[in-house]
């Protein structure tokens, strides 16, 4: 991939409404997959209504921890 190239990985949002060890290690391999600094982590279609706050807060936590 060219360096100029920035690229924006999606986690599943429904991820977040299912177990937590299976959202942080979807979260990992999204971001394993491109260098943090060309890298635009988000979920795929927003947060859904019946998340967690505290899944938010967790999967916050990963991004930022890996940037």
């Amino acid at each position: 991939m060219p360096d100029q190239v920035a690229v924006q990985g999606n986690l599943l949002n429904a991820l977040l409404l299912g177990d937590e060890a299976a959202m942080v290690s979807a979260t990992h391999k999204i971001l394993m997959s491109v260098p943090c600094d060309r890298h635009i982590f988000n979920l795929g279609h927003g947060i859904l209504p019946s998340t967690e706050i505290s899944m938010v807060e967790r999967l916050v936590n990963e991004v930022r921890a890996a940037g």
